[in-house]
């Protein structure tokens, strides 16, 4: 979600987990960390550079990066599920049927798999996650099971009511990208400008900032810029970490969605709501699957 974390272990079973003192034990696949009295076990892969976690208390894997560190080819693996623990605690290849990252649509409604482990379908959001070619989404209500497979720009999700056969949208990009590629989409002109989510934390130990703007411009294009830093300062442990982001491409909205086609990473979409800072009731703001941006520009507020 665009929110950093850090995760001190040390070699006394002690450290830090954003921001509060932890200490933890592990064996070679589970890592049990002690927070405010309350145990929550994590299952673990360890690569040399890299630390995923999964269950215990998150909806979705955490992929963790040794500071000062670049994630390797292999260790990127981790971030697209790709990878999933041995019986050892090694690492092992995830065998899928297939890239399912990306928009599909069929029966009349579209569904779209993120690489960060989201699937949006009906305009909500749902983990999921792909182990022995079954594919697992988490609802409220409980985990759904599905078969799958992919052939082409074809996938079939299985279930015992049946099947449903989805087709890859289209996602083209680059300079020679349609400014609306998808006949049902339009440019809303009312959201034509500049729109900045800042977030600033400070504790006892450090500190956090990230900003990140994005600028949606008249003829269906838009460009994106974020940064982040980060500041640790305890008695065993000092550093800081920063990091920068730009992407460019096209937008357009659908309904109550907003869809971009990204240069990096394709075909992304957001849930779009308009609505007023709570506070400061004259700038308005849009929300992007729950994050607000305010407007960097004069604008009038919304008509609630």
């Amino acid at each position: 979600m665009g929110y950093q974390i850090m995760l001190i272990l040390q070699p006394d079973g002690k450290g830090e987990f954003d921001g509060e003192i932890i200490s933890f034990t592990s064996t070679d696949k589970s890592l049990s960390l002690s927070v405010s009295g309350e145990v929550i076990t994590y299952n673990y892969v360890l690569t040399s550079n890299s630390l995923r976690l999964s269950e215990g208390d998150l909806v979705s894997p955490v992929i963790f990066t040794r500071l000062g560190s670049t994630p390797s080819n292999d260790e990127e693996k981790l971030i697209s599920n790709d990878y999933q623990s041995s019986p050892s605690g090694a690492s092992t290849p995830e065998s899928t049927p297939g890239n399912i990252v990306g928009s599909w649509n069929g029966s009349g409604e579209t569904i779209e798999f993120k690489s960060n482990g989201q699937c949006v379908y009906l305009g909500q959001n749902f983990p999921y996650r792909i182990s022995s070619g079954q594919l697992m989404l988490t609802a409220v209500d409980g985990e759904y099971v599905f078969s799958y497979s992919i052939a082409g720009d074809k996938l079939t999700l299985g279930a015992s009511q049946g099947s449903v056969t989805y087709t890859r949208t289209n996602t083209t990009t680059g300079s020679n990208a349609a400014a609306n590629p998808n006949p049902g989409g339009m440019i809303d002109q009312t959201i034509v400008s500049k729109w900045c989510y800042v977030d600033v934390n400070s504790y006892n130990s450090g500190a956090s900032n990230s900003t990140t703007c994005v600028t949606l411009n008249a003829d269906g294009s838009y460009e994106y810029y974020g940064e982040s830093s980060r500041s640790v300062n305890t008695q065993d442990y000092s550093g800081g970490t920063s990091s920068q982001e730009t992407d460019r491409g096209t937008w357009y909205v659908q309904g109550d969605r907003i869809y971009f086609n990204s240069q990096s990473k394709g075909l992304l979409s957001y849930q779009l709501e308009k609505r007023n800072h709570p506070k400061n009731v004259k700038d308005p703001m849009i929300v992007l699957d729950g994050s607000p941006f305010v407007t960097a520009y004069n604008m009038p507020p919304w008509r609630q």
